[in-house]
């Protein structure tokens, strides 16, 4: 298993990796809080935890999965 933080800010990179303890599964951090929908494949890489701050996923309407 292995998790991606998507568009971390460079305050919500840090504070992510100081949580990131010995224990949990790999952790990807991608520092850029400017990523585009489309760009989230690419970002993402088949990874099966997704941490998202504000970028909408597509098929997400006012925060619902539709």
């Amino acid at each position: 298993m292995r998790a991606v933080f998507v568009d971390a800010s460079p305050i919500l990179a840090d504070v992510m990796e100081r949580l990131h303890r010995a224990g949990d599964p790999p952790l990807t951090v991608h520092r850029d809080p400017n990523v585009l929908p489309e760009d989230l494949p690419v970002i993402l890489d088949n990874a099966q935890i997704a941490v998202i701050d504000h970028t909408e996923p597509p098929g997400f309407t006012g925060g619902h999965l539709v």
